[in-house]
């Protein structure tokens, strides 16, 4: 996880090139502004499913326009898949800042071991910390049916 997070405030695409899936599962997000949801009374938020090629691209334009990148992690969670023990689950609070923006979400990252020397990530995804009510709202193992 220390590797990955500094891939991305070193801005080091080609090891995040390497440590996604080529048929990676990325969801990312937005929290649209004054479009607050009135059944929840929480922001709306804007879910894009990726695939590695365009998430890759995105990243490389986040790298380019901005002067650092400031990735913090806490609250990490692993919990290893009950059925395929080279697989797990991460679930872990993200504090990003870079010089153009800034947000706070949960991540959850699904790692591929059984390459140890070359682990892989088949699901990345990312939820702000604005639709986050309990620990039951963040994605976990438990939310993907893996074959």
């Amino acid at each position: 996880v220390e590797d990955f997070r500094c891939y991305y405030n070193e801005k080091n695409i080609d090891a995040l090139e390497k440590i996604y899936a080529d048929d990676a599962l990325i969801i990312t997000g937005s929290v649209l502004k004054n479009q607050p949801n009135a059944d929840m009374n929480v922001p709306s938020v804007k879910y894009r499913k990726q695939d590695k090629q365009t998430y890759m691209k995105s990243l490389r334009s986040i790298f380019a326009r901005n002067k650092y990148i400031d990735i913090k992690f806490d609250k990490i969670t692993v919990v290893r898949h009950g059925a395929k023990p080279d697989l797990y689950g991460v679930t872990l609070h993200q504090d990003w800042n870079t010089s153009t923006y800034s947000d706070k979400g949960w991540l959850f990252l699904l790692w591929d071991f059984r390459d140890e020397e070359q682990p892989i990530i088949h699901v990345r995804t990312w939820q702000p910390n604005q639709v986050v009510q309990t620990d039951e709202d963040v994605f976990s193992l438990d939310d993907f049916y893996i074959p």
